[in-house]
């Protein structure tokens, strides 16, 4: 996905963005009542603002399983990080379900 967004109705603070967008998906069925899934996705954003430049990159990367137990219930395990070039630190997700 591409996104392209100009703002020059503020002069006093205008901005030009540039945003590209991928995202890929997966799913696995190596049994009836087992399901693999997985994701994968990248953000690049390029903006000028008030004649200042800057860019930044983020990337998400996450899978999750799940069981049939039975016809009526399921159970699920999510993990999954998040990180992007602009920040020191990274995100990380675990989590359960079952319904």
């Amino acid at each position: 996905e591409y996104r392209y967004d100009s703002n020059k109705s503020d002069l006093n603070n205008p901005y030009l963005k540039h945003v590209y967008i991928f995202s890929n998906h997966l799913n696995y069925h190596p049994s009836r009542d087992i399901t693999l899934s997985g994701q994968y996705a990248v953000k690049n954003v390029d903006t000028t603002f008030s004649g200042l430049e800057s860019s930044g990159m983020t990337h998400m990367l996450s899978g999750r399983a799940m069981y049939d137990i039975n016809e009526r219930w399921d159970a699920g395990i999510h993990t999954g990080v998040l990180w992007s070039n602009m920040s020191s630190g990274r995100r990380v997700l675990v989590g359960g379900e079952v319904g």
